[in-house]
């Protein structure tokens, strides 16, 4: 039956569902099979029309347009990463290259990690993610096999960004680490060295932490980090941004002063913002539509 074949399946259509066992029936032979299949022709057909508007809705909001407010830093990258890897012959005219390792730093919640994600899509790369629970390990060297392993998949995957969250916890300050915290010195010396050859591989280094003042001094050596960009919390101008972004598509009363709420909002960081919003989304559900209330447009 089509719901049988539905469980299997749950995007398969009632139609394609009946062809196929049409076709698997034995005392099928009166079944008009022209027909099934033109309909189900038809249903291929507007399917693909849709994923491709999908597809294409989705790479008109791929990358850094993604990211709301952040306009220095986005400037940033465009400038040192996306258009020296977009046109490199005007870099390579002043002797330089695109920056390949960059350190994000800056407070918890302000959108470094969506930052990099978005930074992939920009530059249509694969992005591969670590955390330092990625690597922990209760076993001796352990952990140093397993950062090997993810820089050599990299390798694999070149051109591709390995990405590097919570940065501070793989790389804590080898002066402070206590003697029963030996084995932390090598994996500290490991990705240090692998940060050095993955300029010469060719492999796309992002890190991002909010404690960089926690992290071993050698991380900060010039030449590791082609540039390091502080990502901090959102001003004034970049607070009615997110606010605009994140109550796109919601109800909201025709005169939302989205720049008073914004002045309110001194000091939260991009995650609070939307904190706020979600909440105040979710008591208006549960309060009751207000009068008078439009949904504001979508960017």
């Amino acid at each position: 039956k089509p719901s049988l074949l539905s469980k299997w399946s749950p995007s398969i259509s009632l139609r394609t569902a009946e062809v196929l066992r049409a076709c698997l029936d034995r005392q099928a032979h009166e079944v008009d099979f022209e027909t099934l299949l033109n309909e189900l022709k038809k249903g291929a057909t507007s399917s693909a029309t849709i994923n491709q508007a999908q597809t294409r809705d989705k790479q008109a909001k791929a990358g850094l347009e993604r990211v709301a407010a952040m306009g220095q830093v986005k400037h940033t990258l465009q400038r040192e990463v996306v258009t020296a890897v977009k046109d490199p012959d005007s870099f390579k005219s002043y002797g330089l290259t695109a920056a390949s390792s960059l350190l994000f730093f800056g407070p918890s919640g302000c959108g470094k990690t969506h930052l990099s994600k978005c930074l992939a899509e920009e530059l249509d790369l694969l992005l591969i993610q670590v955390r330092p629970s990625d690597i922990a390990s209760m076993y001796v060297r352990e952990s140093v096999m397993r950062l090997r392993n993810y820089f050599e998949e990299a390798m694999k995957n070149k051109p591709c960004i390995l990405f590097f969250d919570e940065f501070d916890g793989m790389v804590p300050d080898r002066t402070t680490l206590a003697q029963f915290q030996d084995f932390r010195v090598e994996e500290v010396n490991e990705i240090l060295t692998q940060l050095d050859l993955a300029k010469e591989k060719g492999i796309f280094v992002i890190a991002a932490t909010n404690q960089p003042f926690t992290m071993d001094p050698g991380a900060f050596r010039s030449g590791r980090f082609d540039k390091i960009i502080y990502v901090g919390a959102p001003d004034e101008d970049d607070r009615a941004e997110l606010l605009q972004h994140f109550m796109h598509s919601r109800p909201a009363v025709a005169d939302l002063d989205l720049e008073g709420f914004a002045i309110l909002l001194d000091g939260y960081s991009v995650a609070d913002v939307r904190a706020v919003v979600e909440e105040a989304a979710r008591m208006a559900l549960f309060l009751g539509k207000a009068p008078n209330t439009q949904a504001l447009p979508t960017e």
